[in-house]
C-alpha cells in the first residue's frame, strides 16, 4: 500500500511539472491535456490495484472449502467484493429463442481476472 502511494504521489507531482511547464510555455495545451489523459489513466489504475490488495487482505478464508463455508452465510456486498478480485465482467449474448421465461445460462460469458 505504501508504495502504491508514492506511485500516487509521483503521478501527482508529474501532473504539477506539466502544469508548471504549461504556465512558462513550455508545453503546449495539447501536451497538458494528454498528460493530464495519461495520469488519470494512470492513477485509476493504480487505486483499482490498492482496493483490490485491501479486498484480498479481507478475505475471510484463503483455501475454496474456507470461502465455500464462508460464502453461504455472507452479506451481498462481501459476496460482491469477493467476485470483484477475481470476476472482470459477464457479457450476455443475445437470445438465441425470443420470449423465453428462464435465463439461457449458454449467452453467458464469464471474463475472469
Amino acid at each position: 500500500a505504501a508504495t502504491m502511494e508514492r506511485v500516487l504521489q509521483a503521478i501527482e507531482d508529474r501532473l504539477a511539472e506539466a502544469g508548471q511547464a504549461y504556465a512558462r510555455r513550455e508545453i503546449s495545451l495539447v501536451t497538458l491535456t494528454a498528460i493530464e489523459a495519461e495520469a488519470k489513466r494512470e492513477q485509476k489504475q493504480v487505486r483499482e490495484r490498492i482496493a483490490q490488495a485491501a479486498r484480498l487482505q479481507a478475505l475471510p478464508a484463503t483455501t475454496p472449502e474456507g470461502l465455500s463455508e464462508w460464502w453461504v452465510d455472507a452479506p451481498l456486498e462481501r459476496r460482491r467484493e469477493l467476485l470483484a478480485l477475481v470476476l472482470d465482467r459477464i457479457i450476455v449474448k443475445p437470445a438465441t429463442r425470443a420470449g423465453a421465461s428462464q435465463l439461457d445460462l449458454d449467452r453467458l460469458e464469464f471474463v475472469w481476472k
